[in-house]
């Protein structure tokens, strides 16, 4: 090993060129120190070739400039590394990350870096993440990575949040939920069709080694009314009596919910009574949806009872259920009807929102 380099012990420059090898993934042999025109420079020796900074990329000089000041810091010293990522690929910089968290340990060092870089989410083991950012004309301190966070990060809006439904209506419903809840932006909803298939979706999920920790299964509550009934399908379908299809079986009944409605009846035959019923109504839009659906006395099929009513109003699918469930959520009997979808949903809602660190 070339050793010119009086600053540094030689214990000390061959942890920096065992590290410089490792992050960079190329071998080094020697550091040194030269002066050029009265200035001094670091130099190396990799296979053979030795040259300069002058002669290096702007990461490799990073890298050996960072190894310099943490290698040569004495216990319990406080080190503030600007930008860490900068001028350096996604690979090397966790490897650098790597390397002075272990020699931050061994010496109880405090190393503060900042960084624009989402990836180092997945070091959050081995780095305490703070969010910093400015709201308001506030500088505000996040001490979790939250969807938001990683929207910043990448311009991407996470929706940590799954909830999966039989149809359109349900789908309104759910989105009218999470937009009082204000976390549409947190929540996705999939459709999966009669509620049969429910049992089927979510024994699927689990079995393809899902947590669906954060997922909701909704059904419509017409049928498969009582808990007996929900888990005599998931039964059938999770088979076996081993200790992962048991485990199985008891997170699926607790991951299905269902609205509110009476017996023998259907979601839109029961908002479409919730609207009739309506009155003191000022807004003339919402008039004139309650006066379309008393207008509908009978129909060949209960399912459309809304399906009619939008027609009538010449409104798309997505657009007729959103404005028909906005009234329906005027209703005294709407936070019954959704109760147990909106419990789940509040605390996952907010469990996904950020929240100031009072450290």
């Amino acid at each position: 090993m070339l050793v010119n380099c009086p600053m540094l012990a030689v214990g000390i420059i061959s942890e920096i060129l065992h590290n410089a090898s490792y992050i960079l993934n190329k071998q080094y042999s020697a550091f040194n120190m030269h002066t050029a025109s009265g200035k001094k420079f670091i130099g190396v020796e990799s296979s053979g070739l030795r040259y300069s900074a002058l002669s290096m990329s702007a990461g490799e000089q990073k890298i050996f400039h960072i190894l310099q000041i943490v290698f040569r810091a004495k216990k319990n010293s406080l080190i503030l590394i600007d930008e860490i990522d900068l001028l350096l690929h996604d690979g090397a910089m966790k490897r650098l990350v790597e390397v002075i968290c272990a020699r931050a340990t061994d010496k109880n060092l405090q190393v503060i870096a900042t960084t624009h870089r989402e990836s180092i989410i997945d070091q959050e083991h081995m780095v305490n993440i703070r969010h910093i950012i400015i709201k308001s004309g506030k500088s505000l301190c996040f001490n979790e990575t939250k969807p938001d966070a990683i929207t910043r990060l990448t311009g991407n809006q996470p929706r940590p949040i799954e909830v999966f439904v039989e149809d359109d209506l349900a789908l309104s419903i759910i989105k009218k939920l999470a937009a009082e809840l204000g976390g549409t932006k947190y929540v996705s909803i999939q459709r999966y069709g009669a509620a049969i298939n429910c049992f089927t979706t979510i024994s699927g999920l689990l079995l393809g080694g899902e947590s669906c920790d954060n997922s909701l299964f909704v059904i419509d509550g017409d049928v498969f009314r009582t808990d007996e009934e929900k888990q005599d399908r998931i039964n059938k379908i999770l088979t076996g009596d081993d200790t992962r299809s048991v485990r199985y079986r008891e997170i699926a009944l607790q991951k299905i919910c269902q609205f509110s409605i009476p017996d023998n009846t259907n979601p839109e035959k029961y908002l479409h009574s919730l609207i009739v019923a309506m009155d003191g109504v000022a807004n003339a839009e919402h008039l004139e949806i309650i006066e379309c659906a008393r207008d509908i006395q009978a129909v060949n099929d209960d399912h459309k009872y809304i399906e009619d009513l939008i027609s009538r109003l010449d409104w798309g699918k997505s657009v007729g259920f959103a404005k028909v469930i906005d009234l329906v959520a005027l209703s005294d009997q709407w936070a019954a009807y959704v109760l147990d979808v909106k419990v789940w949903m509040e605390k996952k809602i907010r469990a996904s929102m950020e929240l100031p660190s009072s450290s």
